[in-house]
């Protein structure tokens, strides 16, 4: 349900944060609408990377703007976050300067400056490498809806929502969208279910989530997020007992990361291992696979670096030692569905930065969003081709 506010922009970011790291995983609400709740009013809670807020934020990370420069393709065989590079051939280079020159043309308004939105009429010159089209910010009929993915977090879903919900209102007064919606969960099958019923046109998803829905979903990626404790950019075996992989093999290894085998066994383990080399238990939270170790009721267990850092805070946790690692993985994926028309795409992708700069630095960081950049599939193309 969203609730559209006298030239309020709005987007339903689909933003597939997976899950709140500081407790069991709540049942996600129904989807809230954007209206901005008084920060003085709203009880403190854990945001989406699990850490309790303290209030509205009086400081946070700048976003550098040239982070909107080309990304970079990641190094042939490796999965890694690096997004310094330009697309490849094959790929929509140049994404915010010459698509959908049929799109959103003809609208009229007021821009975000309080100036008459204009529209290219008559025999202008076509836009080219050195003369760009301008993107157009004239107000974006909503709801834009946005979903977020956090596979595998911890905590309180509803507490979570809110912060989502200041943050999605805050992407749609930078985007000019007349309304918007958002969704926050920690589970795939929730995830798909509301896309299924909202048609989101924007998520933020954690990169299994974004792996498995990028075909079905015709998927783009538009940038990357930087979250406080999103776990998933690094897997870890650690064990009481053994001293390395082969010592697992064989044995029972517990994990919370096991619903997804093409992820584990083709993007995390990369050839190391197959699941099939252990007896694997299934746990529901991060917390209860460290445990499972600890009270050797499993000889190891498949963490990420969220529960890697969590391991001093628990008692017997520094018992456990690492006997094997992954390489590093993009962090949490920015993406347009295949819903989104291009000048929306467009627009979004190119104020992305915007986001969480300024008046929209306390949004972010009650939200556990440290920055949003643009980025391109080049930054997930290492992953892509493993995940099969």
């Amino acid at each position: 349900m969203s609730i559209a506010k006298p030239k309020a922009m709005s987007v339903t970011l689909v933003v597939s944060i997976l899950g709140v790291l500081s407790g069991a995983c709540g049942s996600d609400p129904v989807p809230a609408t954007s209206a901005k709740p008084d920060p003085a009013k709203v009880a403190k809670g854990p945001t989406i990377d699990g850490a309790a807020s303290s209030g509205p934020a009086t400081s946070g990370p700048a976003v550098d703007s040239a982070a909107s420069a080309a990304d970079a393709a990641t190094t042939a065989g490796e999965v890694t976050g690096d997004t310094t590079g330009d697309d490849t051939a094959g790929e929509a280079s140049g994404d915010t300067t010459g698509e959908a020159t049929g799109e959103a043309t003809g609208e009229t308004g007021t821009s975000t400056t309080g100036e008459p939105a204009t529209t290219t009429t008559g025999n202008q010159p076509k836009p080219t490498g050195n003369n760009p089209k301008p993107i157009d910010q004239g107000p974006i009929k909503g709801p834009v809806n946005v979903v977020i993915l956090r596979e595998n977090g911890v905590g309180s879903a509803a507490q979570a929502q809110r912060y989502v919900d200041e943050l999605v209102t805050r992407t749609g007064e930078v985007n000019n969208w007349e309304s918007s919606g958002g969704k926050y969960t920690t589970r795939r099958s929730q995830a798909e279910s509301y896309i299924t019923s909202q048609k989101p046109q924007f998520g933020i998803l954690s990169l299994g989530g974004f792996l498995a829905l990028r075909g079905s979903q015709k998927l783009t990626v538009v940038g990357q997020a930087d979250v406080r404790a999103a776990g998933g950019q690094q897997y870890f075996v650690v064990s009481s007992s053994a001293t390395n992989l082969a010592g697992c093999k064989g044995k029972k290894l517990a994990s919370n990361h096991l619903d997804d085998s093409k992820l584990i066994e083709g993007v995390v383990a990369a050839g190391a291992f197959k699941l099939a080399d252990f007896q694997v238990e299934q746990t529901r939270r991060p917390v209860q696979t460290i445990k499972k170790v600890i009270n050797a009721e499993a000889t190891c267990a498949l963490i990420d670096d969220a529960q890697k850092a969590d391991l001093g805070s628990i008692d017997g946790g520094d018992k456990l030692k690492v006997v094997w690692s992954s390489k590093k993985m993009p962090p949490m994926a920015v993406v347009a569905f295949g819903s989104a028309k291009s000048a929306t795409r467009q627009r979004f992708k190119a104020n992305l930065s915007k986001v969480c700069s300024g008046g929209g630095k306390s949004a972010c960081s009650q939200a556990g969003i440290r920055q949003l950049k643009p980025a391109s599939d080049a930054a997930y193309r290492a992953a892509i081709k493993a995940y099969k």
